[in-house]
């Protein structure tokens, strides 16, 4: 398995998602009123800063890959774990600006909204008056906030699947995460696309919100991590002796390379080969060109000779 550490990353971003839908369902009767506020932007950093930990764990993997198959200098690249964890939170900075914006400018609160009309209870001479409301967290340009929050996550799609597309045929299946990740970014698209319109239709369905939204955090957060992980465990499972050393895993990657980079010398020498017909050829057709301008230069004379005697 490629990169333990960062694998130990995207199992700590799963697992902020996870803990962010529980703060997602806190309401007053478990918390004050007064920590609301406090709670959804809680809630708030670890869904965001969790889908960057994760998911950006998996797209700086496929880079490491994508940077040392892909290296035009043909000079052997060694991409330490280090290097990519320095990636990793370059990325995080990026979402803590923008959460750092967010919370500070415009900063969060609770707002409630009455739901259906008043019901009215009498029982015993007595008249009780019902009304479900519902606790919402609010700030006064939400929806600018989430689209530049969600037009950086988008972006961060994008280029992992950028990374999938170009290391899809690299031959070493303990470093290539490519597969998985394709499946994986469509899995994200296709449930937050869903779980955002299901989010907004129940925005003022007492307990639907919650639920719908919990929903689609813990299943995309959990097919997400069997499609990354069952594949690895499954070729585990399937050849338990075939535990690749760091040693072993070096020596592949070299292998690897040296072929891709014969098999681009070869390609360079058929295209040299290809120069050199080409050059050949066009001597051929100079050297006939010439030899047919004599000729014709040679008919000339006789001619031009013939039509001054028939003038004179």
């Amino acid at each position: 398995m490629s990169s333990p550490n960062l694998n130990y990353s995207i199992l700590a971003g799963c697992i902020l998602c996870y803990i962010s839908s529980i703060f997602l369902g806190l309401d007053s009767n478990f918390v004050p009123k007064s920590a609301l506020r406090h709670m959804c932007t809680i809630q708030i950093w670890l869904l965001s800063l969790g889908f960057t930990i994760a998911f950006g764990s998996v797209t700086v993997k496929s880079w490491r890959i994508y940077k040392i198959f892909f290296n035009p200098t043909k000079i052997r690249m060694v991409i330490r774990d280090i290097q990519l964890f320095g990636r990793l939170i370059q990325l995080l900075a990026v979402d803590i600006v923008i959460l750092s914006l967010w919370t500070t400018i415009d900063p969060i609160t609770i707002m409630e909204n009455n739901i259906g009309s008043p019901k009215r209870i009498v029982t015993a001479n007595i008249e009780t008056i019902v009304m479900h409301r519902i606790q919402i967290c609010y700030s006064k340009y939400t929806s600018v906030w989430l689209a530049v929050t969600l037009s950086y996550k988008l972006l961060l799609l994008l280029v992992g699947v950028f990374l999938a597309w170009k290391t899809r045929k690299v031959s070493i299946d303990s470093l290539n995460d490519s597969h998985s990740l394709a499946m994986t970014v469509y899995n994200i698209f296709v449930l937050s696309c869903t779980g955002i319109i299901v989010g907004i239709a129940s925005n003022l369905i007492l307990d639907a919100q919650f639920a719908m939204q919990a929903s689609f955090i813990i299943l995309c957060t959990t097919s997400s991590m069997g499609l990354l992980f069952i594949p690895k465990i499954s070729q585990v499972k399937i050849h338990p002796i075939q535990v690749t050393s760091s040693s072993k895993l070096d020596k592949q990657v070299r292998e690897s390379f040296q072929k891709s980079t014969l098999s681009q010398k070869n390609l360079e020498l058929e295209l040299r080969k290809l120069k050199l017909i080409i050059s050949e050829k066009e001597m051929a057709l100079v050297t006939v060109s010439c030899i047919r301008d004599d000729k014709i230069s040679q008919l000339q004379m006789p001619l031009s000779a013939v039509s001054n005697f028939i003038s004179t």
